[in-house]
């Protein structure tokens, strides 16, 4: 099984993101071909420019997906997958609280619950930041190790939650 670009997990979730930047898709197709994958549309892809136009781009993205056996995601799985992107970010800790922040945009009862304690560190974080030595959210949590308490509860949640992981056929 050849690894995929963690960006398959946001470019299958295009339709969940509302500004979803379609230059995200030149680099995931990029990063595609570097791990081997060689489709027609997705060397197209990875060859186009940037600032790319969405309506030409988009043309490309749906045929190089088709190409690589992949389809993008309905609504719900859409945001599960958006929000799986996230969570493996913040667990190598890239850009942790940008991040943790992009997860709370999820409106879906079912994964606002699955990810409860994401949010609860989010808002955590927001009253550390916001000048509050204390915050009711998250136990122990204080300014010094709120990111290290972020990091290893996404790498907890990976290890119950490997059901999101995409395999190209």
């Amino acid at each position: 099984m050849k690894p995929i670009s963690e960006l398959t997990y946001l470019v299958l979730a295009r339709s969940a993101i509302h500004d979803f930047d379609i230059n995200m898709a030149i680099d995931w197709a990029y990063e595609m071909v570097a791990l081997g994958y060689d489709t027609p549309n997705l060397l197209f892809l990875a060859a186009t420019s940037k600032p790319a136009n969405y309506f030409e781009v988009s043309t490309y993205l749906e045929n190089a997906l088709k190409e690589l056996g992949l389809r993008e995601k309905s609504e719900e799985e859409a945001l599960a997958s958006y929000g799986y992107y996230h969570v493996l970010e913040i667990a190598r800790g890239e850009d942790v609280q940008k991040n943790l922040g992009a997860i709370r945009y999820l409106h879906s009862d079912a994964y606002q619950a699955l990810l409860i304690n994401f949010f609860l560190l989010n808002w955590a974080w927001g009253d550390l930041n916001y000048g509050n030595r204390e915050q009711e959210y998250w136990p122990g949590a204080t300014q010094d190790n709120i990111e290290g308490l972020v990091i290893a509860e996404a790498n907890r949640w990976l290890e119950e939650h490997n059901e999101f992981t995409i395999i190209i056929p």
